[in-house]
């Protein structure tokens, strides 16, 4: 069977990714990793179960010349070590063909996250969310209620390396509007992120995304991801990216940026 551009992108991208930037440096001693944990991201770490309040803005840049910026309040909530509950609240502004113009709410995002450690350096995570149709205009929002049932396999290797080879999230829709488009989506979005000297990181998403509504088009949006610890809580990014290949990127996106700040507990 032969692969699409897309997917073909994908694989050479992975690849490459495992290549060029796997774990090849020397393993720090334990008292030097306990001394670099301080300065380890956290807030960008899939396994990671830690209580947090974040605040990030999002700009996507619609291909019909319009545009969406979203201000996005999150907050955590960590009880124990192994599960945690978060709630995402956006204010967004829109500009896109067809809906017009319009600010306000956007869809709330709520979810229930857990992590199982079945090895040294090894851990899986599991999270059920849901996307609720609360936007106050029908350009805020995508007017169906959704179920994301999201899952990862994380590998540390080294202090210095945080791998996540498997990473799946499905998008489906249900108790909408009637006359607004159904979701069915899958992302598969394997990622790498690596420490560098004074807290600083970089993370790469060679993100795959699938619209199994659109007879399961796939398109490849590749993220990055460049963020600094700047006290031993808080953290600061900017993040980027856009599709270069296929058209299942939903909302029709050419490219979106995200800078953000978070404040992690304890």
């Amino acid at each position: 069977m032969r692969r699409s551009p897309a997917i073909r992108c994908a694989i050479v991208a992975f690849v490459v990714l495992s290549v060029v930037i796997g774990p090849t440096g020397s393993r720090k001693s334990t008292a030097e990793e306990s001394e670099a944990a301080a300065w380890r991201n956290r807030g960008s770490d899939p396994s990671e179960i830690v209580s947090r309040l974040e605040a990030r803005n999002e700009y996507v840049d619609l291909d019909d010349d319009g545009y969406s910026n979203a201000t996005i309040f999150r907050g955590d909530w960590a009880p124990g070590e192994h599960w945690q509950l978060r709630l995402d609240l956006p204010l967004t502004a829109s500009d896109a063909e067809g809906p017009g113009s319009a600010y306000g709410l956007g869809d709330l995002y709520l979810s229930a996250r857990g992590r199982w450690e079945f090895a040294e350096r090894w851990s899986a995570v599991g999270e059920l969310g849901f996307a609720l149709d609360t936007a106050t205009d029908d350009a805020l929002g995508t007017g169906q209620n959704q179920v994301v049932p999201f899952g990862a396999l994380v590998w540390k290797p080294s202090w210095h390396w945080i791998l996540a080879p498997l990473t799946y999230r499905y998008l489906g829709s249900f108790a909408g509007d009637d006359g607004r488009e159904e979701i069915s989506e899958s992302e598969i979005s394997p990622q790498a992120l690596y420490h560098l000297p004074m807290g600083f990181w970089i993370l790469v998403v060679p993100q795959i995304l699938i619209d199994h509504e659109e007879g399961d088009d796939v398109a490849f949006v590749p993220e990055g991801e460049i963020g600094w610890v700047i006290a031993e809580h808080v953290e600061i990014w900017l993040r980027g990216g856009g599709k270069v290949a296929g058209s299942a990127s939903r909302e029709d996106s050419g490219w979106k940026i995200e800078a953000g700040v978070r404040y992690l507990f304890d």
